[in-house]
């Protein structure tokens, strides 16, 4: 039951990236290229699915749906995940990780992300 809702977890994430990132270029697919304990996440240039721009491999699972978001204001995405490493992670447009951060529990939840001071900036 548990690998059905990651399936449906990751193919929620593929729609949703795909949508996300079809203006900047780039969108980001979750799958599993290497071991049925772990997870990976795959930028691909929009419109060429036969081509990996970028990987990344956590050693575990994504539990969570990423989000994409300008963080920086550069007039790229940033896309914001979680693992059951106990680490969210931030990836830069070219698929570099851009800051990471370790928590006490594995990461369950999507991020969320807000202006919470209302001043234009996240």
């Amino acid at each position: 039951m548990k690998a059905k809702r990651i399936a449906i977890s990751l193919l929620t994430s593929i729609l949703i990236m795909s949508f996300l990132f079809g203006s900047s270029n780039l969108s980001s697919q979750g799958a599993n290229l290497d071991s049925p304990n772990q997870g990976d996440i795959i930028g691909l240039p929009a419109g060429m699915d036969s081509y990996i721009d970028w990987t990344f491999a956590a050693g575990s699972l994504f539990d969570s749906d990423p989000v994409a978001v300008d963080l920086d204001t550069d007039g790229t995405l940033e896309v914001l995940v979680g693992c059951n490493n106990d680490i969210l992670y931030c990836f830069d447009h070219p698929g570099s990780i851009e800051w990471s951060y370790t928590t006490d529990e594995w990461i369950l939840g999507s991020p969320s992300v807000a202006d919470l001071d209302k001043d234009g900036s996240l």
